[in-house]
């Protein structure tokens, strides 16, 4: 059940992102912390960082890594957001 939660609190996370501006993991976890149904559940950077990938996978965001750092950034596709 918490997957359940942690995948639903990530969408709801990214779609309220700014769609013009890319994130990663790290800047989308104390959003995420926040938007938990239940306050027992936790997630991780790494956790945020899994579940993005997922949502990348089904073509629901852009990507790419940030040069110089080696960070993965993520940017909303716009009409799968509507």
């Amino acid at each position: 059940m918490g997957k359940a939660y942690r995948y639903a609190t990530v969408r709801r996370t990214v779609a309220k992102w700014n769609i013009s501006k890319w994130f990663s993991a790290n800047e989308l976890h104390a959003q995420a912390i926040h938007e938990l149904p239940q306050r027992i559940c936790s997630i991780t950077v790494y956790g945020v960082g899994n579940l993005l990938r997922r949502l990348e996978a089904r073509g629901l965001l852009y990507s790419r890594i940030r040069t110089g750092t080696g960070v993965k950034e993520y940017r909303r596709v716009e009409s799968e957001w509507e």
